[in-house]
């Protein structure tokens, strides 16, 4: 026997109009895991340091985000795989929606 054909059509009508509101609930919890997931990877990076600490060793002068040139004081983070260099704000928000560099899209840590 079917299962449509063993419920009430007012039930079936029901489960139909609450399918969105489930389908958005999973939706939003999956997301929900993914934001904590890379909060997490973001906190595991390497602490932001000084654009001083790192004038001396890359020819990196602008946050390729926000375009603004890097003054000393500014605290920046270098993604360490590829070593580009951001501002750390700016890279923190970026990383919240792809796990990627901004320049040249490789992955921020190992897969």
């Amino acid at each position: 026997m079917d299962i449509l054909e063993s419920q009430s059509s007012e039930h079936i009508e029901e489960i139909f109009l609450r399918l969105p509101e489930e389908l958005a609930g999973v939706y939003l919890e999956e997301q929900q895991k993914e934001r904590h997931q890379r909060e997490q990877t973001i906190r595991n990076l390497p602490p932001p340091l000084d654009y001083d600490t790192y004038k001396t060793t890359t020819s990196i002068t602008e946050c390729a985000i926000c375009l603004d040139e890097f003054g000393s004081g500014d605290l920046c983070r270098l993604l360490p795989l590829c070593k580009h260099i951001y501002h750390f704000e700016c890279i923190n928000q970026w990383l919240l929606e792809e796990l990627t560099c901004p320049i040249c899209r490789s992955p921020i840590v190992n897969p």
